[in-house]
């Protein structure tokens, strides 16, 4: 996938990676567009699938004026506290209304399916928050996440407690409300 000017998105998410010294790993794997369609497609260790709690999940929203532009980061198998009154509301000071695929194109050149905290962190004027458990839950081996590279066939392995500590501008916070396997009550 080029992105506009001409870059390519693969190469470049892993300079951004590179450049920050985080630890990661490169796969070409099965096009997949979401992280349940991707977690079982993913190459790791020499092995097929991952748990869908190792897979990175991104959403993009802005503020009703659309000028601030949020992305909230949480495990796949997590479900975003985006109710009014919810975490993400509390958190932020308003609730983030998800950005249309046109409006991410445009604005950011990638598409969902596409989005990654590392091609975002090149925009200063965007505020990226992960969810606590991407950093915290490190319950079992090989304590990594996987994300697509920007690319529907390319991910990347990637230690988040690396990342996050070294982006000075990104917050780590209480966004979920639930896994997305449990029952509603």
């Amino acid at each position: 996938r080029r992105m506009a000017g001409g870059r390519d998105v693969v190469a470049t998410n892993l300079r951004i990676l590179e450049h920050a010294g985080v630890w990661h790993r490169a796969s070409e794997n099965h096009a997949a567009s979401s992280c349940a369609d991707a977690a079982p497609r993913r190459n790791r260790l020499g092995y097929v699938g991952i748990p869908l709690a190792d897979e990175l999940k991104s959403w993009v929203g802005a503020d009703a004026n659309r000028s601030q532009v949020v992305v909230l980061h949480c495990r796949g198998n997590r479900r975003l506290d985006l109710r009014p009154g919810g975490k993400v509301d509390q958190l932020l000071g308003y609730l983030p209304h998800r950005l249309e695929e046109s409006e991410l194109a445009e604005r950011f050149g990638q598409g969902y399916g596409l989005v990654t905290p590392f091609e975002m962190a090149r925009h200063e004027s965007v505020q990226q928050v992960f969810d606590e458990g991407v950093v915290a839950d490190r319950s079992f081996a090989p304590h990594t996440m996987m994300t697509n590279l920007g690319h529907r066939n390319h991910g990347v392995e990637f230690n988040p407690v690396s990342y996050t500590h070294l982006r000075a501008h990104e917050t780590v916070l209480d966004l979920v409300c639930r896994l997305l396997l449990e029952k509603k009550n």
